[in-house]
């Protein structure tokens, strides 16, 4: 995956404003922020290095292990876990 837990991402597409309904004594109807699950697609990855939106490729480092490089600073993305 191109995106993981924990990755710092912008939002392209979507919306992040909810529609709720007045519920009595508890709220008031009207538009609300409110977090909610956003498709992959719709997200992309802001590298830590350059801050700079990016997709990343995957490469193979000499011990075997993959990881993701930015494409536009060519730093490795993944932290050591």
């Amino acid at each position: 995956m191109r995106i993981r837990t924990g990755d710092t991402v912008l939002v392209i597409a979507g919306t992040e404003t909810r529609h709720m309904k007045a519920k009595p004594g508890v709220t008031q109807a009207g538009r609300i922020q409110k977090e909610g699950p956003i498709h992959v697609s719709n997200v992309v990855l802001i590298c830590n290095k350059c801050n700079e939106p990016t997709k990343p490729k995957t490469i193979f480092l000499d011990t075997g292990s993959r990881v993701r490089r930015c494409t536009k600073c060519q730093e490795v993305i993944d932290d050591a876990r």
